[in-house]
C-alpha cells in the first residue's frame, strides 16, 4: 500500500507535515472533524479466530482476531492482529477524544492524526499553546501524541514532545528519570477507557507543564555548553562507536559525516549554538529525522521509525547523554 499509510489515511492542520502525505483539516478542528478528515471513522471488533478452542467456564476463547471493516477498494473486512481473552480494543474515537479537554479549555489544538500499515497503528497529535524559546530565532512547539495499536503489540501511549522550528527536528523527551519516552502507558484491560480518562486534563496538563518546564532548562543549559572537536568525537562515539578499522585508520563513520555537514548548513544550524551541545544534539536529531534508508518503504515508514521505534529510542539516548554532560557541567537552571 503506498507508504506504508494505508490508503493514505492521514490528516493535518495547518502546514503540510514534512512527508507531504495527508489531506487539509480545517483550522481549529475539533473531534469529529478531524477523525474524519483522518479517513479513521471506522470501529474495530473482536471474533475467535478460526481453530481455537473456547473455555465454557469464562465463556471465552483463547485467541481472537481483531478486525476492522472493508475500506476504499479492499472487497473484505480485515484482521489487524492476534490477542488474548483479555483484550479490550480502544475504538478511534474514544482515542481522539481524548483531547476534548484540552479543546475546550482553549489548551491545545489537534495538528494531525493518522493510521500507520494497514490501520494496525493509529495517532493523533495536540500542540499545546505556548512555544518554548532557546535563545534568538530559536522556537520549539510543544506536542501530546496518543498512540493506540489494534493489533495487541503495544499498550495505548501519552508522550510529549517538541519540533524545533528552525530544522523541523522532533525531539523524543523523557519523563521523570526514567528512560522513558511514555508519560502514561494504559494496558487493553477492562477498565482501558476509565484509566485512560484518569490521565486527561488538569492532571496531564500539570504534569506536561513540569516535563516541558524540565526541558526548557535543560535545552538552555545545552545551548551555553560548549563542544570542543574532542568533546564531540566522544559525544558522537556513545552513539555511533567506530570499528576497530575506523580507528586504528583515523576514519570517521558515515553518521559522523553527516552530523558534521548539517552542523555546518546554515539552513538547520544556526550560527549561534553550532559550536554547543545543543547544535549538536540536533544535527543528530536532524540527521535520524530525515535519513533515506534502503529498508523503508516510503515517507510513513520513516514516520514510523522516528516516533514510534529505532529512531525515537536513538534519540532519548542523544538526549539522556547530552542531559549527563550539562548535570556534571552544573548548567542546567534550576
Amino acid at each position: 500500500m503506498p507508504h506504508n499509510l494505508f490508503d493514505e489515511r492521514m490528516a493535518f492542520v495547518g502546514e503540510p507535515p514534512w512527508h507531504g502525505l495527508g489531506k487539509e483539516a480545517p483550522p481549529d478542528a475539533d473531534v469529529a472533524e478531524m477523525i474524519a478528515a483522518a479517513g479513521l471513522d471506522w470501529r474495530v471488533w473482536l471474533q475467535p479466530a478460526p481453530g481455537v478452542p473456547y473455555d465454557p467456564r469464562t465463556e471465552t476463547h483463547d485467541r481472537y482476531l481483531v478486525m476492522r471493516p472493508a475500506l476504499g477498494s479492499e472487497t473484505s473486512n480485515v484482521a489487524l492482529g492476534w490477542v488474548g481473552p483479555a483484550y479490550q480494543p480502544l475504538q478511534n474515537i474514544d482515542a481522539f477524544r481524548f483531547f476534548e479537554p484540552f479543546l475546550e479549555r482553549g489548551w491545545a489544538n489537534l495538528e494531525t492524526a493518522g493510521a500507520l500499515g494497514r490501520g494496525e497503528l493509529v495517532w493523533v497529535q495536540a500542540r499545546l499553546k505556548d512555544d518554548i524559546n532557546i535563545g534568538e530565532n530559536d522556537s520549539l512547539r510543544r506536542y501530546i501524541l496518543v498512540s493506540n495499536s489494534h493489533d495487541g503489540s503495544r499498550a495505548v501511549t501519552v508522550r510529549f514532545t517538541c519540533v524545533r522550528v528552525v530544522c523541523q527536528n522532533t525531539l523524543t523527551l523523557a519523563h521523570g528519570n526514567r528512560s522513558s519516552m511514555a508519560v502514561a502507558s494504559v494496558r487493553h484491560t477492562r477498565n482501558l477507557r476509565e484509566n485512560l480518562r484518569f490521565e486527561q486534563a488538569s492532571k496531564l496538563k500539570e504534569v506536561a507543564d513540569t516535563v516541558f518546564g524540565k526541558a526548557e532548562r535543560l535545552f538552555g543549559g545545552m545551548a551555553a555548553y560548549s563542544m570542543s572537536a574532542e568533546k564531540t568525537e566522544d559525544y558522537l562515539e556513545g552513539l555511533f562507536p567506530r570499528t576497530e578499522t575506523q580507528k586504528s585508520k583515523g576514519k570517521k563513520p558515515r553518521r559522523w559525516k553527516r552530523v558534521e555537514t548539517i552542523l555546518n548548513d546554515d539552513q538547520v544550524t544556526p550560527g549561534q549554538t553550532r559550536n554547543t551541545l545543543w547544535g549538536l544534539y540536533n544535527a543528530v536529531v536532524r540527521d535520524e529525522d530525515f535519513r533515506r534508508s534502503t529498508q523503508e518503504a516510503g515517507p510513513a515508514a520513516r514516520l514510523r521509525r522516528v516516533w514510534f521505534g529505532k529512531g525515537s529510542q536513538l534519540k532519548l539516548r542523544a538526549l539522556e547523554s547530552a542531559q549527563k554532560l550539562v548535570s556534571d557541567s552544573k548548567l542546567i537552571l534550576t
